[in-house]
């Protein structure tokens, strides 16, 4: 199944270097853009949905945008967010018709190699009677080293917040592709790393000559 986050873990340095290129991070546009949605909600409560509206348009134009060039906008702008995603089901749960999705549910033996407990996000059958993953191809050997690293960084990040094991989260963190560095592990989680955007990132420093700084983005 296509996965438009690929491009963070086939083109990191590419990523990277595009990033780095603005002045505002993924992370510190929507940093600035919510809160301030919500200070106006606050002020204007009546007009929250056009608000709304206005805000996911913003979110969803610039969602990714390193990864096109420049010119190129979202072809899919209409198609809803992650309230579109949460809503469906409850449309394929009525008795008619069925509705197809690709919701996370439990692996069992759907995708071969991971293990049966994983939750997986594989496309999916939804009606009255639940949700039914549909049989996928078995993933080829790099497919399946990245998606067991990256389960295995998830598996970590739990254990390390619900069992407050700062080790676990720097294994984590470590293990994640995208941090590509034991190093840049260790700057993320260091308890005075207040300031995200002051890790360096040795792909980026490799990239331009000297060290940079990178923020970690977010959906």
């Amino acid at each position: 199944m296509p996965n438009e986050y690929l491009y963070y873990y086939y083109f990191n340095c590419d990523a990277v270097r595009a990033i780095l290129a603005v002045d505002q991070s993924r992370g510190e546009f929507l940093g600035s853009q919510q809160p301030a949605f919500y200070t106006r909600t606050l002020q204007e409560p009546t007009t929250a949905l056009t608000l709304w509206h206005s805000v996911r348009q913003g979110r969803e134009a610039t969602f990714m945008k390193e990864a096109r060039p420049e010119e190129h906008s979202r072809p899919d702008l209409a198609g809803g967010g992650y309230e579109r995603v949460c809503s469906g089901p409850d449309d394929g749960h009525r008795p008619e018709p069925p509705g197809d999705d690709d919701p996370q549910c439990p692996n069992g033996s759907t995708v071969q190699g991971m293990p049966e407990d994983s939750v997986v996000e594989v496309p999916c059958v939804i009606d009255a009677e639940g949700v039914h993953p549909l049989s996928v191809s078995a993933p080829t050997g790099d497919q399946l080293g990245l998606m067991q690293q990256m389960k295995t960084a998830e598996r970590l990040t739990i254990e390390a917040a619900m069992d407050q094991r700062p080790n676990f989260a720097l294994k984590a963190l470590a293990l994640h592709p995208l941090a590509d560095s034991v190093t840049v592990a260790r700057e993320l989680s260091a308890p005075t790393a207040g300031n995200p955007r002051a890790v360096r990132h040795p792909t980026a420093g490799a990239a331009h000559g000297s060290p940079h700084r990178l923020t970690p983005g977010s959906g």
